[in-house]
């Protein structure tokens, strides 16, 4: 199929096609969401080999979504480095947590002549026919946010250091636990939602929806809370960078972690234990986790053998202890061991 076939299904100019093509800034978003759904529902990929040799099979692509994230930024560090070990160039394509723009990207990734793609984005199965096109490439794919059928995977396991985060929480009384978040579309974060409600429902303590704040205005909904008397005495944030913005507020509107708020997080990044008070979080082995992604790609292209056993590897998380977590002894209880 053509650029003219995808204007004329979509009844638009070939240049105004190319121009998404090209990811123009000059394209209105409407526009751009109405070319890609046809490129994805067509099955269309641009001949890019053909215009430009830029990419090569010694090149590994890294899709995130949230290139500012602390998390991202240390998984492309280690990434970069075992590329470099191993004689392979890294690109990154950064989606700035846009369905769309990610969506995007994986039409490039298929234009391109890269030999292997990490997934650190994690909205994959929102765009089925585009990932099909994908794993039916002969390019190399590892996801590092969630399984996908048919795709090598290595991912964290939330479930131990969530469960840990949890009950060390109750360990300490509180029974007003509040969860901070982003988008719902995310796989990892959905999970450790579903884990934390899991772990509250198996001690008898039952989830108030009042302490989910999430979206991207979560900060202006904890603020209403504290003008409101609302707040929970401890937040769970689903990632460490969530647990950052919780501290600035918290500091900007005169709280003080952990007396009048208790913050537990989840990733453990380098600047968990900078903090202060040091943030008390759930680790997910961030170098480990990228060692292991890269090993299995690089495995997968240098071989020439058909593989059909995919391999999916998850890793356990669990809680780091430190100073961001407040004991309320008059509401401890003895059950909780």
């Amino acid at each position: 199929m053509r650029i003219e076939d995808i204007a004329k299904k979509v009844n638009l100019s070939n240049s105004t096609v190319s121009r998404v093509l090209n990811n123009s800034k000059s394209v209105k978003p409407e526009t751009r969401r109405i070319v890609l759904e046809a490129l994805e529902e067509t099955g269309y990929v641009p001949n890019l080999i053909a215009r430009s040799l830029r990419t090569s099979s010694q090149t590994i692509a890294v899709v995130t979504q949230d290139i500012l994230n602390p998390y991202y930024i240390e998984a492309l560090y280690a990434i970069e480095k075992i590329c470099r070990e191993n004689g392979f160039a890294m690109m990154s394509l950064n989606s700035d947590n846009s369905k769309e723009i990610e969506k995007q990207n994986l039409i490039q990734l298929l234009s391109m002549r890269v030999g292997g793609v990490i997934f650190l984005a994690n909205m994959l199965t929102e765009h089925n026919a585009v990932m099909r096109r994908c794993r039916e490439s002969d390019v190399a794919i590892v996801t590092m946010e969630g399984f996908l059928d048919g795709v090598d995977s290595v991912i964290s396991d939330c479930k131990p250091g969530v469960r840990q985060g949890i009950e060390y929480l109750l360990r300490m009384g509180h029974r007003q636990i509040g969860i901070c978040h982003g988008s719902m579309r995310s796989m990892p974060a959905t999970a450790r939602i579903d884990e934390m409600k899991r772990v509250l429902a198996e001690n008898g303590v039952p989830f108030d929806e009042h302490y989910q704040f999430f979206g991207d205005d979560y900060l202006e909904q904890l603020e209403r809370a504290r003008t409101e008397k609302r707040l929970p005495t401890a937040l769970f944030t689903i990632n460490d960078n969530c647990a950052i913005s919780i501290y600035r507020w918290c500091r900007d509107v005169g709280l003080r972690i952990p007396e009048d708020l208790s913050v537990l997080g989840f990733d453990d990044i380098s600047l968990a234990d900078l903090l202060s008070p040091p943030l008390t979080t759930i680790a997910q082995p961030i170098g480990y986790l990228t060692k292991l992604a890269m090993k299995q790609l690089i495995a997968r292209m240098r071989s020439n053998e058909d593989h059909d056993h995919v391999c999916q590897i998850s890793v356990p998380t669990e809680l780091v202890v430190r100073q961001s977590v407040a004991r309320l002894e008059r509401e401890a209880l003895a059950t909780i061991s």
